[in-house]
């Protein structure tokens, strides 16, 4: 289970992660393991790492709805590399705290994220007022066609370093959720290191213990399972690395 992972880890809350590593403008990169080989990495990290701990738990559903326009644009810019490119979601932690937010990629490689708390419920749809907070921080997207486009679960887990103030979250158990849950990519586990610069003795480690760094969007990946003809490289490359590792 997720949660035996990460019990003899030193824990934090909530306001611990964010005084260690709120990290709203930083810099991500992915990482994919075989679930089998999970246990131990998390071994490795165990000395000097803390994980977000809540009521005894250390693994938290995370329901997201992510939004596109008609013409995909999310969802094509990522797939064309474009250095500017964001995408729009509305997140549901598993207090039922809901969120709508942005994620950017700026064209020197940071990533910023922005958001804004909502009601939770009414996943599926964005506010005339939400609208209007999306227009200040978005172009390019046709807002009168946003709408969702695809439903993702998955079990987060969040550590933090004190000493790098660095971020790592490891998500597991990641599912499409639609008329038939489909597993994102089989046997998979998603970590995502972030921090303030673009290099880390942490990449080292990850790589050490059988991480593979990849250019996976879970957005991207999760059009992909739901639509059989469009372009299925990133899932067959992970796909590969994660057989590679599982040998």
């Amino acid at each position: 289970m997720p949660n035996e992972l990460f019990e003899h880890f030193s824990s934090t809350n909530l306001e611990g992660v964010n005084q260690i590593a709120s990290l709203q403008r930083r810099y991500d990169s992915k990482y994919i393991i075989h679930e089998s080989r999970l246990i131990h990495l998390v071994a490795e990290l165990q000395q000097s790492w803390l994980v977000l701990s809540l009521k005894e738990q250390q693994s938290f559903l995370y329901r997201t709805t992510y939004f596109d326009d008609h013409n995909l644009t999310s969802y094509r810019d990522h797939l064309k590399g474009r250095r500017t490119r964001h995408k729009i979601r509305i997140r549901t932690y598993s207090d039922d705290s809901s969120f709508l937010e942005v994620k950017q990629k700026t064209g020197r490689g940071e990533t910023n994220k922005f958001r804004r708390q909502r009601s939770a419920g009414h996943q599926d749809q964005i506010t005339p007022q939400e609208h209007d907070w999306l227009d200040q921080l978005i172009t390019g997207v046709d807002r009168h066609s946003l709408h969702a486009t695809l439903h993702l679960n998955y079990l987060r887990s969040t550590l933090v370093n004190p000493e790098m103030g660095e971020r790592l979250t490891i998500d597991q158990q990641m599912v499409v959720s639609g008329h038939e849950d489909l597993p994102l990519i089989a046997g998979a586990t998603i970590i995502e290191l972030k921090n303030q610069f673009s290099h880390s003795p942490t990449s080292r480690l990850l790589v050490r213990c059988g991480a593979r760094r990849l250019s996976v969007s879970k957005y991207c990946a999760g059009i992909a399972r739901l639509n059989p003809d469009f372009y299925q490289g990133m899932i067959r490359s992970a796909q590969h690395l994660v057989r590679l590792e599982a040998d």
